[in-house]
């Protein structure tokens, strides 16, 4: 599969009703094979009550979570980036706090001022 499997990728996991309780499963799957993703993207429209068992399974194989925050359908009930923007640490505050590791994003500067005073 050379030169592909020396590549970082992301996995986008969906399943099939989409409330994600299958995606703890498929990151295990992608875990087990030759080549690992450095990263699992969370699909459009997941309920935020999956996003704990899912960023758990995550931690134990040792791959980062991504969170898509543009326009605050990735994650229901996350909030936005307008949300976060005005309650920085209960929008990306909590994602963090449950899990997410990679957040994206098109307010780089708020998000950086807001992780540098979180570290304090």
């Amino acid at each position: 599969m050379a030169p592909y499997d020396q590549v970082p990728f992301l996995v986008i996991a969906q399943d099939g009703d989409d409330s994600g309780n299958a995606i703890p499963d498929m990151i295990s799957a992608q875990m087990a094979g030759k080549t690992k993703p450095v990263g699992i993207e969370l699909p459009y429209r997941l309920p935020l009550a999956a996003l704990p068992a899912i960023s758990q399974r995550a931690k134990t194989l040792g791959v980062r979570v991504w969170v898509n925050m543009i326009d605050g359908n990735f994650v229901i009930g996350a909030g936005s980036e307008k949300d976060a923007l005005r309650a920085p640490e209960a929008v990306w505050g909590r994602l963090v706090r449950e899990g997410a590791s990679m957040l994206l994003t098109d307010e780089p500067e708020a998000m950086l001022t807001w992780r540098d005073k979180a570290r304090r």
